[in-house]
């Protein structure tokens, strides 16, 4: 049965060994170079949405009811 000392003890361990594979990880591929290349072309790609020059991908379609209720009208006052 688990009391909450053990629980707590469990917790502990888990966010040490999170943390250390975490530094493994991290040390692992801080210096490999296609990871730069996608740090680089994400933080590039960043850029380019807030200047509103892209998307990020999604749904960009439009719903039935968008699609269907579109109004064309000529020389209306």
């Amino acid at each position: 049965m688990y009391t909450q000392e053990n629980l707590f003890k469990m917790e502990k361990e888990l966010i040490k060994e999170l943390e250390k594979t975490i530094d493994t990880l991290d040390k692992k591929f801080s210096k490999d170079k296609l990871v730069e290349k996608f740090e680089k072309s994400t933080s590039e790609f960043e850029i380019l949405v807030e200047k509103g020059l892209i998307k990020k991908r999604g749904n960009n379609i439009l719903s039935i009811l968008d699609k269907n209720s579109t109004n064309i009208s000529f020389n209306t006052i």
